[in-house]
């Protein structure tokens, strides 16, 4: 889709004027006409013949809107939303900002002086450090990320592109295939290089980096071709930075700092941004701030009393962020070397390279190596990856799995465990057929007889793979499918697994509008006589059988069943949970079109949440009660109960500080109502009412 001054952009937004463009997007400036204020709009080149493709680049692009939403910080660019248009064109409307990238400024302005390179990075440690603190990675930093707004007090720092400029937003399904390596090679880590897990001291290296821009006027390494450059960053350091232009004691700090940052091994780097602005900020000596070791060459080059200025011509590299076939083929040998095919050559790369980068994942060329090392410890390493959630950690899982079968000629509970973690890392990222394959390696292999498993560990990971495979389905809202991989999960699973999976498959059932067979699941455990503490499960199927029964007209045993859960909730410390599994088996109603029984499950949980006294961080149950009871009133058509209920959402969150997307909701089904009413007050009233949510920031 093409953009150009003076349209009106999907019926809101007044396009401006172009503010730049980079390799996959186009930047407009922009009048969001609903509320009133600027905003610049990137308009994304995503093409995908495949819909599978273009389908999972929808789900990334959503999942990477989730995470952008959690950062709010003075530092870093407001990301409002990201959309799609009807032919699958996905747009990202931000915060306008009124600068320059800090790459023009230095073009412009050559060498920076020592207050405002130190203002610089002190800032951008406030924020890289707040993204760090929540589990982000920029993955992309350098100069032409950093923007530069001018305010009453000087120049603020934002950091752009916050977690955007990943090899996700492209087409081609084969970059990562073939080597391509994410980020400009020009800050890039020697990690990042080699294709390693990422974690924020990637980001370190590429501030030092950008600090040794500032003060030198010229990025670390320049050459003229990138396998050049790739191979400076894993081995060499730049000239040392003259300090000549300002104070002695400032320019060893600076120095110092920069030199720690650009630290080949990152264990020798800061592990944090907190302690680069400590050390920028403060007195600390410089043998607190330089790495642990350090070669007295180094230590003479950048702390001695006269280091050589850098003085080499200033030319940029300019790489665009996705490179060109021809270079591709070009990294995709360079990095290929380290992919995982044990033989003599890549062997003796890795030992080479393990001297200078003895990383706790070594690359997978070392893996013949370096075996003895991953027995015992590569499922615990896998594990830590799929918590980390970073990089290639996917393609690192699967290569190392590969190997580990092929070296050991056989399969053990040990991989199959990791086969499990692998599946639901594969779920988290939404990728439901990757998480298919692996619980399925899982099971055909447990059924096997002859792998000298017991049946103990056999059962658990039946149960494990079954089970998440049920689950996934249910979370999809599809429980034809979630109920045989429940039914057989079942078979295998400990008392606590068949809890879980008896209540699930009640409300399988409940789903199927099979009302009486959910009834028979819920009863396996609701009518115990003595169940165990705290056992959330027993009181879900409680609620459940009260539900059906209230359905099947039973209202006076619906209540004392409800009575009962209540009971068994406050004594156990579990009122909040009963009041969300009201909530939830509402939603469940709703969706089968069983309206009345949602209405009355919704109230419930209301009048529990009011009546209770349990942290209150839970009544946010309420909250969603409330908007569901509103589009349950809204899809009946009983209009003005709907603006009640819409009414009282958005007075909650007034009182509580926030805008969520209930709320939003909320303001268009009332905008709805008052159009079909013809109510132009109403439409009026909601104006000021808009304008002040605009302000806050979206939960």
């Amino acid at each position: 889709m093409k953009l150009a001054p003076g349209m009106i952009f999907n019926s809101r937004y007044e396009i401006l004027e172009s503010l730049g463009e980079g390799g996959f997007a186009v930047v407009w400036k922009a009048k969001d006409l609903e509320l009133g204020r600027f905003v610049a709009i990137k308009l994304m080149k995503i093409a995908a013949a495949d819909l599978a493709i273009l389908d999972e680049m929808k789900q990334r692009l959503r999942r990477e809107a989730k995470i952008l939403s959690r950062l709010s910080h003075p530092n870093i660019v407001t990301v409002f939303s990201i959309e799609f248009l009807d032919d699958s064109t996905a747009y990202i409307v931000m915060e306008f900002l009124a600068g320059e990238p800090l790459s023009r400024f230095i073009a412009r302005e050559g060498k920076l002086n020592y207050e405002l390179v130190k203002e610089i990075a002190l800032q951008t440690c406030e924020g890289l450090g707040y993204a760090h603190e929540r589990g982000m990675i920029h993955r992309d930093l350098s100069s032409a990320n950093l923007f530069l707004c001018e305010n009453g007090n000087g120049k603020s720092v934002k950091i752009i592109d916050f977690g955007l400029s990943k090899s996700e937003m492209s087409a081609s399904t084969n970059i990562t295939k073939t080597g391509l390596l994410v980020g400009n090679p020009a800050y890039m880590s020697p990690e990042a290089i080699l294709g390693q897990q990422l974690d924020n001291r990637a980001d370190i290296y590429s501030l030092g980096c950008i600090v040794y821009e500032m003060v030198t006027g010229v990025q670390p390494f320049l050459t003229d071709n990138i396998v050049g450059l790739l191979f400076k960053h894993q081995k060499e350091y730049p000239e040392a930075p003259s300090f000549s232009s300002v104070d002695e004691n400032d320019g060893k700090r600076i120095n110092a700092v920069i030199l720690r940052c650009l630290q080949k091994e990152r264990e020798l780097r800061f592990t944090s941004c907190k302690q680069i602005h400590d050390a920028l900020s403060s007195e600390q000596a410089l043998e607190e701030i330089l790495p642990a070791r350090l070669s007295s060459e180094l230590l003479q080059q950048w702390i001695s009393d006269s280091p050589k200025a850098a003085t080499r011509p200033r030319f940029s590299f300019g790489i665009p962020m996705i490179l060109g076939s021809s270079i591709v083929i070009v990294l995709s040998v360079f990095v290929g070397l380290r992919s995982l095919k044990p033989n003599s050559d890549t062997g003796k790369l890795s030992a080479e390279n393990s001297k200078s980068n003895k990383q706790p994942l070594v690359s997978l060329a070392s893996k013949k190596n370096s075996m003895s090392l991953l027995q015992g410890q590569s499922i615990e390493k896998l594990q830590i990856m799929a918590r980390n959630r970073i990089g290639d950690s996917r393609q690192l899982y699967q290569k190392i799995l590969e190997y580990q079968i092929q070296h050991s000629g056989k399969w053990s509970v040990d991989q199959l465990l990791a086969y499990i973690d692998l599946a639901q890392f594969e779920r988290e990222q939404e990728k439901y057929e990757d998480m298919a394959k692996y619980c399925q390696i899982v099971i055909d292999h447990s059924a096997v007889p002859k792998m000298g498993m017991d049946e103990k560990a056999r059962a658990q990971l039946l149960t494990k793979a079954n089970m998440m495979l049920a689950q996934s389905y249910w979370d999809r809202n599809n429980p034809d499918k979630a109920e045989p991989f429940a039914l057989q999960a079942l078979k295998t699973a400990d008392l606590e697994q068949s809890e879980l999976l008896t209540v699930l498959i009640g409300d399988v059932k409940l789903a199927q509008h099979k009302f009486n067979e959910a009834k028979l699941h819920y009863s396996k455990l609701a009518l115990e006589a003595e169940p165990r503490p705290r056992d959330a499960y027993y009181m879900h199927a409680l609620l459940g059988l009260s539900a059906i029964v209230a359905h099947n007209g039973s209202l006076a045993k619906a209540e004392q069943l409800q009575s009962k859960a209540a009971s068994y909730a406050e004594e156990n410390e579990l009122t909040a949970h009963y009041a969300q599994r009201l909530f939830d088996l509402g939603m469940r109603f709703f969706y089968i079109d069983e309206l009345k029984d949602a209405e009355r499950l919704y109230k419930r949980s209301i009048k529990m949440i009011s009546a209770s006294n349990f942290d209150k961080n839970f009544d946010y149950i309420a909250h969603a009660d409330l908007h569901w009871l509103g589009e349950l009133y809204f899809k009946r058509g009983e209009l003005d109960k709907a603006e009640t209920q819409f009414k009282e959402v958005l007075a909650y969150e007034k009182r509580k500080g926030i805008r969520s997307w209930r709320g939003d909701k909320s303001i268009e089904k009332m905008q709805a109502i008052y159009e079909k009413q013809g109510n132009k007050k109403g439409l009026k009233n909601l104006e000021p009412i808009i304008l002040s949510r605009s302000k806050l920031e979206k939960q």
